[in-house]
């Protein structure tokens, strides 16, 4: 008896419609179109690994799929014509054909087959964010595989950036050994990478989350995130070398297109407030001179750092900035103080959240009493990115201006996709527009 033919892809994108829309890395609505777009497929056995691409209001999406007869113990999706339909990383054919298709990153000695023989062990890490990842307990130690969801030709910056850091000798980020791609119309693009596993390391975001709910002194963590953040731009400027300087007007007018933006979006952000926004953001454009741009991380915020088990060292995951920003746009030399604008907002994110939290157990924290965590925690930050030096005069205009942007993008994206958590940023902005925000001049000293 012959083996079932391929499914056609658009057969294969009506099967899985309902189960992707309610993915978090579904990056559309109710609205959105969904479309078929190449598909191949390579037998294991008796099974079928099958390559989906879909389309969804111009994204593409990588939806690796298993069809095979037998029932299968997880990552069920449907049923169709006989066979199911299985999440494929979540079936044994898949890691097969991953280890026939995968290719070492320069500098692995170990052949991918090598590092995740057969038989391997393999869960997925939590709730999937915009990537699925896959702990995999291997004859080299735990690893991680990530699966990225959308898909990108080109050259990948948390594959290029990774391995550029590792490569110089910079230990606090996992060493990528070993990728997948798929080949689309325009090249090719990255579909999985293969990293170490940082045993025992702590989620960065709930450490401070915590400390914020118990009023604990985070200042000597925070400061060497700090000095950590600095050796990595200093590390990536060395390596990938600085752009020619932006023009502090043209920084400024990206600036204020963000706070119209937002206004327009947004009606929490009243015009009275946009408009004391706008005022901060004045002080840029009479600037002479601007930093150099650099490779940066592109996405930091303490969700995308891990505190080893000991508290003793840091490391930096994630290099591919924000998943559905264009690759190219990401690949694109920026200013290392919106890495740190990133952080200083997620600082206030974790007082947030930690104040809820205290509210939660019943131990509530006083209003001051957070603010002056959130103070404490920004300023040693920014001293340890500083070097102890604080920020002269121009970083300073550019970092405040870049937290008024991150803040209002913050308002935008609570506002579309949890609206519970709109008074975050918009606390923020408020404080920034009233000269109370950690972040302000001459306050970056401990």
């Amino acid at each position: 008896m012959s083996p079932p033919a391929l499914p056609s892809a658009d057969d294969l994108v009506r099967a899985v419609t309902s189960w992707l829309a309610g993915r978090r890395w579904f990056p559309g609505d109710d609205h959105s179109k969904i479309l078929a777009g190449q598909c191949t497929a390579r037998r294991v056995g008796e099974d079928m690994c099958i390559d989906l691409v879909v389309l969804v209001d111009q994204v593409r999406l990588n939806v690796p799929l298993v069809l095979t007869p037998g029932e299968p113990s997880a990552g069920v999706i449907t049923r169709f014509e006989g066979q199911w339909v299985v999440d494929g990383p979540m079936h044994s054919a898949w890691w097969q054909n991953w280890r026939d298709q995968a290719r070492r990153v320069p500098g692995c000695e170990r052949e991918p087959g090598a590092l995740v023989p057969a038989g391997s062990r393999m869960r997925l890490v939590g709730a999937e964010q915009s990537n699925s990842s896959f702990i995999i307990e291997g004859p080299a130690g735990p690893l991680v595989l990530k699966v990225y969801r959308t898909l990108s030709a080109g050259e990948h910056p948390d594959l290029h950036l990774g391995a550029a850091l590792a490569g110089s000798g910079w230990t606090h980020v996992a060493t990528p050994l070993a990728c997948t791609h798929l080949r689309l119309d325009d090249g090719e693009a990255l579909s999985s990478l293969l990293t170490p596993l940082v045993p025992g390391a702590v989620d960065a975001f709930a450490h401070f989350i915590d400390g914020a709910s118990r009023g604990r002194d985070c200042r000597g963590q925070a400061q060497e995130l700090g000095s950590v953040t600095r050796q990595m731009h200093v590390r990536l400027a060395e390596v990938l070398g600085t752009a020619d300087p932006i023009l502090p007007q043209e920084l400024a007018g990206r600036v204020h297109g963000e706070i119209d933006r937002t206004r327009a979006e947004v009606p929490l952000l009243d015009a009275d407030l946009a408009r004391r926004l706008h005022m901060c953001v004045e002080p840029l454009g009479r600037l002479d001179r601007m930093p150099l741009p650099q490779r940066v991380h592109g996405d930091y915020h303490l969700g995308q750092v891990l505190l080893s088990s000991d508290a003793a060292r840091w490391y930096v995951l994630d290099f591919e900035g924000e998943p559905l920003r264009p690759l190219e746009e990401r690949s694109r030399p920026d200013l290392a103080l919106r890495d740190v604008a990133g952080m200083l907002r997620s600082f206030g994110y974790a007082r947030a959240l930690g104040q809820r939290q205290a509210r939660q157990a019943d131990s509530p924290i006083d209003e001051g009493a957070a603010c002056t965590w959130e103070r404490q925690c920004v300023r040693a930050f920014l001293h340890g990115w500083s070097g102890g030096r604080g920020l002269d005069a121009t970083e300073q205009a550019v970092l405040d201006s870049l937290v008024v942007e991150k803040a209002c993008y913050e308002l935008r994206y609570e506002a579309s996709m949890r609206p519970t958590w709109t008074d975050i940023p918009l606390h923020a902005l408020e404080e920034i527009a009233g000269g109370r925000t950690p972040e302000g001049p001459g306050r970056t000293a401990q």
